[in-house]
């Protein structure tokens, strides 16, 4: 490689691999995080009801063979309250 000193990157390397005994594990062989007290069940069904409303349009529009890239108006009717914050358009996506 033109220009690049082997020796720094070979330090640099070196440097990040943990030595027998050292203390420093990899993160791989590291315990999973501790995720108590993060759960949040009305944030996990909202969530839940997007995906589940992305794969039906996905899958409609793949049976009926609508052309990729083609905007097709969705209208949501007799919305759970949960799903009204979650269905309103929004200015941020594009085509809302």
């Amino acid at each position: 490689m033109k220009g690049c000193n082997k020796a720094a990157i070979a330090s640099i390397v070196k440097a990040g691999v943990p030595r027998a005994g050292s203390g420093a594990g990899l993160l791989a062989l590291a315990p999973w995080p501790a995720l108590e007290g993060l759960r949040n069940a009305d944030a996990e069904d909202e969530i839940g009801w997007i995906v589940d409303l992305v794969s039906e349009v996905r899958s409609v529009r793949s049976e009926m063979k609508v052309p990729d890239g083609l905007r097709v108006p969705l209208v949501v009717v007799g919305r759970a309250p949960r799903s009204r914050r979650a269905s309103r358009p929004q200015s941020h996506v594009s085509g809302a």
